[in-house]
């Protein structure tokens, strides 16, 4: 990961060394992914430190340096936040001096899987206008924690928010389109423009506060708040708001909704669905015994592009286990084969399969063939107790 983003940052370019001689710009480059690899936040900023261009440069080069060192900080962050470690995250935050929302969202991020709900707050505080994603950070924290009172609180601030903007936003195109204004057309539109896009912001931060409150209300079974709530953000809902249609989705399910209420609700309001939805389908259809609608969903699934390995094994791994109750084993077999890298649990899924029809030399067959690093102690243990219960039968 390091070495694409300091790739663009120290070309092997005659041009470039010619520039930077002096700060042995390869040897710096080296030194720094060793740095960052080894976790050692304070070298590689102080090497970064060290990347400077002649005081004769153009403005813009200085700022394009400037600019991919921040990038470069930004990666660190990120890497280190998942890695979960706190204190080189908060290093190289610090060190950024217009911290984007992204190294924001970051840190956020990070204090909200430590627990420390204070810093969360005050560092939430400090950003002047957080995104979608600051605010994702800020109420899943509160979600997790039960702090419905701020959710609530939230939500009724930017509702109010909300409907002012939208107010003045009418009234704008009033003026806009009046006689009597022609001369002020240009400062009206101007205007406009800048009350449009303060509408657009409450209205999206809307819907993701709206999506929260919706499933507090969900696990509470509060089905009429849920569908008060979502009443109200429907008007500024579009096809890209899929987390808050799939809650939507997932209260009609759990009030047991009739299958062509749902199939209405997904037919024109869920456009673009995601690996979530598929998977709530997947589940209700299955719960139904409709089974050849798990089958094509599944299909579905596996034609999508923006789905990683992890999830598509999840879904191979799910639509196994609804072949495998039924006794289907044959078509465990067959998706099994068709999956690319299958993880763990597809090959136990099948091992099992082969123990229900007492074929033990498949299933020592299937474990040879499992990657090294797939082999673990609970499947040794697992697999021993099968090959001991295939041989009692």
């Amino acid at each position: 990961m390091m070495n694409s983003v300091t790739t663009s940052i120290f070309p092997n370019n005659k041009k470039f060394k010619q520039n930077n001689n002096n700060n042995n710009t390869e040897s710096i480059r080296n030194l720094i992914l060793k740095h960052a690899r080894l976790g050692q936040v304070k070298q590689v900023l102080e090497l970064l430190s060290r990347i400077t261009l002649p005081k004769n440069s153009p403005n813009d080069k200085i700022k394009e340096i400037e600019l991919e060192k921040e990038n470069i900080i930004h990666t660190l962050m990120l890497a280190y936040a998942k890695k979960g470690s706190l204190h080189k995250t908060e290093i190289l935050f610090r060190k950024l001096q217009n911290p984007t929302l992204k190294c924001y969202t970051i840190l956020l991020g990070v204090y909200a899987e430590k627990g420390l709900i204070d810093k969360v707050k005050q560092l939430f505080s400090k950003i002047e206008k957080p995104d979608q994603a600051c605010y994702v950070v800020l109420m899943n924290t509160y979600s997790k924690l039960g702090m419905f009172d701020k959710i609530q609180n939230i939500y009724s601030n930017i509702y109010y928010k909300l409907l002012n903007s939208k107010s003045l936003e009418g009234n704008n195109e009033t003026k806009s389109g009046n006689e009597l204004l022609v001369d002020l057309t240009q400062v009206i539109k101007s205007n406009y423009k800048e009350e449009c896009k303060e509408f657009k912001y409450y209205k999206d931060i809307f819907i993701v506060v709206s999506g929260f409150k919706m499933y507090y209300h969900l696990k509470k079974k509060e089905y009429l708040l849920v569908e008060d709530t979502f009443a109200k953000a429907r008007e500024f809902i579009n096809n890209d708001n899929i987390n808050i249609l799939n809650v939507y989705l997932q209260s009609l399910i759990h009030r047991n909704t009739s299958i062509e209420q749902i199939e209405h609700f997904i037919k024109n309001s869920i456009r673009n669905p995601d690996h979530v939805t598929y998977h709530l389908l997947m589940v209700y259809y299955h719960k139904l015994k409709n089974y050849d609608k798990v089958e094509k969903l599944y299909k579905a699934v596996t034609q999508l592009d923006d789905i990683d390995t992890q999830k598509r094994n999840y879904f191979d791994a799910m639509i196994m286990t609804m072949f495998y109750e039924r006794e289907m084993f044959d078509k465990v077999e067959k998706i099994f084969r068709q999956i690319k890298s299958p993880d763990y649990k597809c090959y136990l899924i099948l091992m099992r399969c082969y123990l229900k029809q007492m074929d033990s030399d498949k299933m020592i067959q299937l474990f040879k063939e499992m990657p090294n690093e797939l082999v673990n102690d609970n499947l040794v243990t697992e697999m021993m107790q099968m090959t001991l219960h295939a041989n009692r039968k």
